[in-house]
């Protein structure tokens, strides 16, 4: 019997450098306009509309207590096809 082997994709967070498992991951895109919500959580970025569908921003440097930086050519949403447990 063949044992099952998880994939991982790693994001880097700062210097950091985290791991999640691909069966989590909706698709990956691009930097969006976030619309923000007044009244909500410091690491609650907003919401973007995906394709008709609205999806909350959460931004992992402010959730993991890093400080914030300007996004880059190279900065991306991870979109989860389950909510992920910060």
């Amino acid at each position: 019997m063949e044992a099952k082997q998880d994939q991982y994709i790693e994001v880097g967070i700062g210097k950091e450098k985290y791991a999640l498992r691909i069966d989590n991951i909706h698709e990956i895109i691009k930097m969006l306009d976030i619309t923000e919500i007044p009244n909500s959580k410091s690491y609650v970025k907003g919401v973007i509309n995906l394709r008709g569908k609205i999806v909350p921003i959460i931004s992992l440097r402010n959730r993991f207590g890093l400080v914030e930086e300007s996004n880059t050519k190279s900065t991306r949403i991870v979109v989860s096809i389950t909510p992920m447990k910060w």
